[in-house]
């Protein structure tokens, strides 16, 4: 027979915290990628025009990548919910730990992308990119492929799996999200494939596909987590 347990109020207000957060973080990372650089340009592009774009408007990058970091900060927090959520349920594995762990991964690279652009745009201002071709071409590529949408996209893959499984087993609503979820998985680690091997992969056209799956699915995990109370242990 299956038992019910009163769930706490302060587990309530953490989960709707969490709610909250999960919200804030896409608003916040939809405003660092809106404020951010117009278009890419390939890492084969000359080192003039390479330095010529990273280094056009270093404020706007500067606002647009402590957004974006910020973003995925509150992301882990959001994630961190989740994944307690579903520690509660006795039935779901390894999923509340998969949720957290592609949310780190997120984080650190899409962290490490703007990073790498700030510096970038630093050392245009002091005029020591021209003279390092090669190594100007290189942390390009990391800015613009390598760290996002390519590695990062193993935790966007990872995430999208985990809310799949948990929506088809009732532990994650709403539970629409299921196949939208392990579709957008695959298409994710395409879009990271790409990134990682093409020299303008952070402008291809999956790329925008994948980020608003991923805020769609984050943004109605979130609403649900502010109107509903947790599922007790059974």
């Amino acid at each position: 027979m299956l038992v019910k347990e009163e769930v706490p109020v302060s587990e309530r207000g953490w989960v709707r915290s969490g709610g909250v957060v999960g919200i804030i973080s896409m608003a916040t990372l939809l405003a660092g990628v809106v404020s951010g650089p117009n278009k890419l340009i390939s890492t084969d592009s000359s080192v003039a025009k390479i330095v010529s774009d990273v280094g056009s408007d270093t404020a706007r990058e500067a606002v647009s990548g402590g957004l974006a970091i910020v973003g995925a900060a509150l992301f882990v927090w959001f994630a961190a919910t989740l994944a307690s959520r579903l520690s509660v349920a006795n039935d779901t594995g390894p999923l509340g730990s998969t949720v957290l762990a592609a949310s780190i991964i997120v984080f650190v690279f899409g962290s490490l992308d703007n990073i790498v652009l700030n510096v970038l745009g630093f050392l245009s201002r002091q005029g020591s990119l021209t003279s390092e071709p090669e190594l100007t071409r290189l942390l390009y590529h990391f800015y613009n492929g390598l760290f996002m949408p390519g590695l990062a996209a193993f935790g966007f893959s990872l995430y999208f799996v985990a809310v799949g499984l948990g929506a088809l087993m009732g532990r994650i609503r709403p539970r629409w999200l299921t196949w939208p979820s392990l579709l957008l998985a695959p298409l994710a680690l395409v879009n990271g494939f790409v990134g990682i091997t093409m020299t303008n992969g952070g402008a291809n056209p999956v790329a925008p596909i994948a980020i608003l799956g991923f805020v769609v699915v984050t943004m109605s995990i979130s609403i649900v987590m502010l109107r509903d109370k947790p599922r007790s242990a059974e």
